[in-house]
């Protein structure tokens, strides 16, 4: 069978299944496949970008495509840092920034720190914006979150090292020049350990939650019955803490403070552990 053809078939399952959603499932590929398939979703790619200014239309259709294919080997390969931000971007150019947003979530969790997902997360949130999010963080948090993990942790235990290596020398041989050069190392050394301390503790612990519908209503309780709490609707990228969960609905905390209740359908949730992502 042609790699064109069964690649068609399983997207098809895919849509069947899950409705849209680029969500890991137990899809095997063959490294050959996978191949196949990230060829073709770059050829996808490539050619709407090559069609953006001459025909609009095709162009979002070849962006389409891309992400479908993407969101398949997202299937096929799980938690795959470059894989959800190829993602991500193939939904920003067709012009799906609910779905790119909540994709960029997950390719910085998977890759933290890359200057590249910020920056295309920061576009996709501009064209969104709305005064309805709760929990975004501000832009020092932002900055301090992007900073690598592990190369702060190093920068302050060498920092560290080399302050109790030169305040010993320092004091072994009396130089006194020496003293007041390793306050500036001491200083590197504890805003490092800060920073490390900082990304520990104040990374929220609710799942995120992303509008990716148009437009959705919050309401009362989970069941298209319950009112509609709100006159206007919750639009796409609006991003929320998720609180609770119930069949296929989903409990979210609102900007004013009070919680409603959304169809899953109108939204992903993202989780710092990427396990179970809806």
């Amino acid at each position: 069978m042609k790699p064109r053809i069964w690649t068609l078939l399983i997207l098809f399952v895919m849509a069947w299944t899950a409705a849209g959603h680029a969500t890991p499932t137990d899809i095997e590929l063959s490294e050959a496949q996978r191949s196949a398939v990230l060829a073709e979703a770059q050829a996808a790619f490539d050619r709407g970008l090559a069609l953006r200014e001459s025909d609009a239309p095709a162009a979002r259709e070849a962006f389409e495509e891309a992400a479908g294919k993407f969101a398949l080997l997202v299937s096929a390969t799980g938690n795959s840092g470059p894989v959800f931000y190829n993602l991500a971007n193939a939904y920003l150019m067709a012009g799906q920034p609910g779905h790119a947003i909540a994709n960029y979530h997950r390719a910085a969790a998977a890759m933290p720190g890359d200057p590249r997902i910020a920056s295309n997360l920061a576009i996709a949130q501009e064209m969104v914006q709305t005064d309805q999010t709760v929990s975004r963080p501000g832009a020092i948090t932002t900055v301090l979150a992007n900073i690598p993990h592990e190369t702060t942790l190093w920068v302050g235990l060498i920092a560290w090292y080399a302050f109790w290596v030169g305040l010993t020398a320092a004091v072994v041989w009396r130089i006194r020049l020496l003293r007041y050069a390793v306050i500036p190392v001491a200083a590197v050394a504890l805003l490092a350990f800060a920073v490390v301390g900082f990304n520990t503790y104040q990374r929220p612990e609710a799942p995120r939650v992303v509008i990716v519908a148009d437009t959705t209503f919050a309401r009362t309780g989970d069941g298209y019955a319950f009112t509609a709490m709100q006159d206007m609707p919750l639009r796409e990228g609006a991003e929320y803490q998720l609180v609770d969960q119930r069949h296929r609905w989903l409990r979210i905390e609102l900007a004013d403070g009070m919680t409603g209740w959304v169809p899953i359908k109108d939204a992903e949730v993202i989780r710092d552990t990427l396990q179970g992502v809806l």
